[in-house]
């Protein structure tokens, strides 16, 4: 089953660290097609795998495996398609 929501989050987080396929491959000590399998959402990478790419991207394995923030809470701001609303400005009293 293709997993379409992992591999936007690996490409989202591989981008934002400037990393392309053969340099995570590298820093992972795996192959460059099993990268490419997890970017393309082919197969899934082991759960002590997601752990070891969360901290090779520099984020909670939480936010890749699931797109979310547990340490802030809610969704993941990097993976949100919306801004979060603006502040309502109260008027000032004199």
């Amino acid at each position: 089953m293709k997993d379409e929501a992992f591999s936007v989050r690996l490409k989202t987080l591989m981008a934002r660290k400037s990393l392309k396929i053969g340099e995570l491959a590298k820093i992972m000590k795996c192959s460059k097609p099993a990268v490419s399998a997890w970017r393309g959402g082919k197969i899934p990478p082991s759960p002590d795998t997601q752990k070891r790419l969360a901290a090779a991207l520099g984020v909670g394995v939480e936010t890749l495996v699931f797109g979310i923030n547990f340490g802030g809470g809610g969704e993941c701001p990097i993976f949100s398609n919306e801004l979060p609303p603006a502040k309502s400005k109260t008027p000032i009293e004199a």
